[in-house]
């Protein structure tokens, strides 16, 4: 029952399919749809209306671009109309038709015992593949003898004639019972009074029993057969002169009519309502002719019926949620008040769902550790035995406790999955296989591999288990193959798929039981081997512990200080796992300095900026986090900021401790290196000093002296080697010095000789000391240079240099 119809507008496909095969009248199915357009490409089918039953969506699981629809079919079997896309077409609600059992048209039997019930045929079904059904007694067993099968069917206890309505239903396929009627007869106790030595002949029904003859007491006694419906006996008495007298004798009886209801299989998950057949007779054992019965079951006032044939009848149950769960008591009565009940039900043996717990489900670092727990539970939600349950974590462990019952539990252990914050356990039912009649079966597909499909089949058997060794027929387009399940239920096969643009319907068939399903074109792989039977996870979060410590970072650890000056403090919070804690309140304070407002890091820390006081002192901060009573304290250096640049102002004396010894000015720049480390500098430094100096006059006659000045500015380059350690700074220089020079001389107040000049360069060696004080430094120096006089006929012939002390105050940049 596959349908394409052409109804898209560039001329794609739509295609329908009924899922489990035949659609029963009454019996809800699920129709498939997908669609496609020109190209091959999925698309959203139209909507689709039926004239006739009730339609919704389906929440049962579809392949890719596959949807879903719940049907549930009218009573009446016929054809009913379906639109979809513009385009029409007729769904066949069908009954079952006759299966391959021959019965007798009628059975004889003797009330109060049991009788046999031959079936003969050459396709014979297994005595387990047979349902026997009758309105009273029981069936004692079904024995094979070469070509026939004989059923052993004892009545109940009741002593009158009457007939016996018995269904027949060969399991092996989906087809309707097979009835006959059983005639009982009675054994019926005659006696008459009488002449001694009279003879008497008794008829019923126009049987001939007799003649007997009459004891000494006068009494004949006699015992014949009571068919159903004789209700009197006719008797011919003739004494011992030939005289001959008739009469009639009531029988006891009871005429009433018979019905049989006969539930055609049982509730189970993921299975269709069973079907229940109806088989009349009157007292007569004709079928009956006095109207149809009335249904109802608990959940519903009436169960409309389907005539299949004059007595017989054909309804289903209405599944509601109650109903799936318990069964349903099924009570129909026929007008005359006879009575018939059947119980539909549900399977209790048949797992529904897996489920699986996990407590708790939020777990702390601290101790990730749960109780795991799965249990298989059938449709009533009691629980099944937990054999072939497997439970597993995707990161962590289970540890399985060795426990049998209904429950299986274990340990969860999740520090492998700390890391991550979250987890899932995983509960997977994948059961043995069973040698149980087939009633379920499911499709799935691989991947295409060099233009064929590998279609993958499972059978189930009644027990809900993968039925081993199962021959299941396999339906694709025109590819018709026959397979058979492993030990796992499966069966696959690969089957061509080249060309193949639109819906394709794939078909499965086992023992009377239809499954199809829809793929599309670029369907990925659903429902291969390996999948499990049932399945279902739990989630666990595993979130921070107790805080256990706090772990700070300084950046930088050493801050100089200056009018920017600041440093980030990052807190990283843990718990007891070393797990990092986020979205905590954290209070941060400082011994000295302004404190900027904590931010969350985007790996889980805490920053906070310091900015601290002014002052180019060392010294140290202390800087202390608090959450939830942990707390941990860093510290933060502060020493002056290094010398990058500095123009330093003093003052001194210079003395070569004889002729020149003279107060003294020196301006000096100091500039770091950049190929040397911070305690490289290079100073250029300009000073000014003098001397006088009275040279006695070469004339006897002149009374005064000559007074010689000179005028020094030394140029000093050097490079400077500097220590700083809590604001102090030490520093040993060594360098050359260029001194530029003017001299004059004059006699009296008069000068009659000057002169300009550069002398000779000279090293020099400076060494000071200094303390950090309101933004620079208060410095102390010492210098040695050594300076040669200028020659001539008015000069210093010998050393101008000296030693030079100097104080000050140094700018520091």
């Amino acid at each position: 029952m596959i349908w394409l119809l052409a109804g898209l507008a560039l001329g794609g496909e739509i295609a329908v399919v009924a899922r489990e095969g035949a659609i029963r009248p009454g019996v809800a199915t699920t129709l498939l749809v997908a669609a496609t357009d020109d190209a091959g490409q999925l698309t959203e089918p139209p909507p689709m209306r039926v004239e006739a039953g009730t339609l919704r969506e389906s929440r049962s699981p579809t392949p890719d671009g596959v949807q879903a629809w719940l049907w549930h079919p009218p009573a009446k079997a016929g054809p009913v109309t379906l639109t979809l896309g513009g385009k029409t077409h007729v769904l066949d609600v069908a009954v079952p038709g006759p299966g391959p059992l021959e019965l007798p048209r009628q059975v004889d039997g003797l009330v109060g015992r049991a009788f046999t019930l031959e079936l003969k045929g050459k396709d014979l079904p297994a005595a387990d593949d047979l349902a026997v059904e009758v309105p009273e007694g029981r069936v004692l067993g079904i024995e094979r003898s070469k070509d026939t099968l004989q059923i052993r069917i004892e009545p109940g206890p009741a002593e009158y004639a009457r007939y016996l309505p018995v269904a027949v239903r060969d399991l092996r396929s989906d087809t309707a019972p097979a009835f006959t009627r059983v005639r009982l007869r009675a054994r019926a106790s005659v006696a008459l009074d009488t002449e001694p030595k009279t003879q008497a002949t008794f008829e019923v029904g126009g049987r001939i029993y007799g003649p007997f003859t009459a004891g000494d007491d006068g009494v004949v006694r006699a015992t014949v057969d009571q068919y159903p419906g004789e209700t009197t006996v006719r008797v011919l008495l003739e004494d011992d002169l030939g005289n001959e007298t008739t009469g009639a004798l009531p029988l006891r009886t009871r005429a009433e009519s018979r019905l049989l209801a006969v539930v055609a299989g049982e509730l189970a998950p993921g299975r269709r309502a069973p079907l229940v057949y109806l088989h009349g007779l009157r007292a007569d054992g004709r079928p009956w002719d006095g109207g149809a019965p009335f249904c109802r079951t608990p959940g519903a006032r009436e169960v409309p019926l389907t005539t299949l044939a004059p007595g017989t009848w054909l309804t289903t149950v209405p599944l509601d949620h109650q109903v799936e769960l318990l069964g349903s008591r099924f009570v129909c009565t026929l007008p005359d008040g006879v009575e018939a009940a059947a119980r539909v039900l549900a399977n209790e043996e048949v797992p529904a769902r897996l489920r699986v717990h996990v407590w708790p489900e939020d777990l702390s670092t601290d101790r990730p550790i749960a109780q795991v727990s799965a249990a298989l539970e059938n449709s009533r939600g009691e629980r099944l035995p937990s054999a072939e349950i497997g439970l597993r974590a995707e990161i962590g462990a289970v540890r399985i406790e060795p426990a049998g019952g209904f429950v299986l539990e274990g340990e969860y252990r999740g520090e492998e999955a700390v890391g991550v914050g979250g987890d899932t356990v995983s509960a997977r039912w994948d059961p043995k296989g069973g040698l149980g009649r087939v009633e379920d079966l499911q499709i799935g597909w691989g991947e295409i591999e060099s233009d064929a499909l590998e279609v993958h089949v499972r059978a189930l058997d009644d027990a809900g288990l993968p039925r081993v060794g199962a021959e299941v027929g396999l339906v694709v387009g025109d590819t018709e193959l026959t397979l058979r399940t492993n030990s796992e239920g499966w069966a696959s096969t690969f089957v061509p798929w080249l060309g193949r643009t639109g819906p394709v319907a794939i078909e499965a068939r086992a023992a009377g039981v239809v499954r199809r399903e829809l793929r599309l074109p670029e369907a990925s792989a659903w429902r291969a081997p390996g999948t499990p039977l049932l399945f279902d996870d739990a989630s666990v979060t595993i979130s921070a512990g107790r805080i256990a410590s706090i772990r700070p970072t300084v950046d930088p650890a050493v801050l100089y200080t200056g009018p920017r000056a600041s440093a980030s403090v990052l807190f990283e919070v843990l718990d007891r796992a070393g797990q990092g804690v986020q979205d905590v309140e954290i209070a941060v304070t400082a011994s000295e300095g302004t404190l900027s407002e904590v931010s969350a890091e985007p790996d889980g820390r805490y920053r906070v900026e310091l900015r601290p006081d002014p002052g180019d002192r060392q010294r140290e901060v202390q800087i202390t986090a608090t959450v939830e009573g942990a707390s941990a304290t860093a510290t933060l250096l502060l020493e002056p900021r290094p010398v990058d640049r500095a123009i330093s102002l003093a003052a001194g004396i210079q003395t070569n401790l004889r002729r020149v010894t003279s107060p003294a000015l020196s301006l000096d720049v100091d500039q770091r290196l950049p190929f040397f480390n911070r305690s490289t500098l290079l100073r250029v430094g300009f000073a000014l000093y003098g001397a006088d100096e009275l040279v006695p006059a070469s004339e006897p006659t002149n009374d005064d002296d000559v007074l010689v000045s000179l005028r020094l500015v030394p140029i000093t380059v050097a490079l400077a080697a500097r220590r700083e350690a809590g604001g102090r700074a030490f520093w040993l220089g060594l360098g050359g010095v260029v001194t530029g020079y003017s001299i004059t001389a004059s006699y009296g107040p008069e000068r009659f000789g000057n002169g300009y000049g550069v002398l000779t360069p000279g090293p020099t060696v400076l060494v000071g000391a200094g303390q950090r004080f309101s933004g620079g430094e208060l410095m102390a120096e010492g210098r040695f240079t050594a300076i040669n006089g200028p020659a001539g006929d008015i000069s210093f012939t010998k050393q101008v240099g000296g030693i030079g002390l100097w104080v000050g105050y140094r700018l520091i940049y």
